[in-house]
């Protein structure tokens, strides 16, 4: 138990942050004790933050003269791209294609024989 440097009250203490004095419950806070370091304390504070986020100027690179070497996207090279990267879409892109080639090499003869049969 220690003794409020407000008042005098002997009660838990608590040690104020900015001027180290120890107070009760109804003086703890900086605002109830009339702190006299809190203002200087927060200054350093703020000095202390902003020194974190200062900018600095950073310089940037001059721009190249060269231009990058683009391919020019013709159709042709989006379909490479798409059947060669695309697995999936490859896969279903030939079984639709053998379907159809099926279809067109049977004809009609083959759908007819499955209402023969009813």
């Amino acid at each position: 138990m220690a003794e409020c440097s407000e008042c005098g009250k002997q009660s838990m203490s608590f040690t104020c942050k900015y001027c180290g004095d120890k107070f009760c419950s109804e003086h703890r806070l900086p605002e109830k004790h009339d702190c006299s370091k809190m203002d200087e304390k927060i200054e350093e504070e703020k000095e202390e933050t902003d020194s974190w986020f200062q900018k600095e100027e950073v310089k940037k690179p001059a721009p190249s003269q060269k231009k990058p070497n683009y391919r020019k996207r013709t159709w042709k090279n989006e379909l490479k791209r798409i059947f060669s990267t695309n697995y999936t879409f490859t896969i279903i892109a030939f079984t639709s294609l053998m379907y159809l080639i099926q279809s067109a090499l049977v004809g009609t003869s083959a759908s007819n024989f499955f209402y023969d049969l009813l």
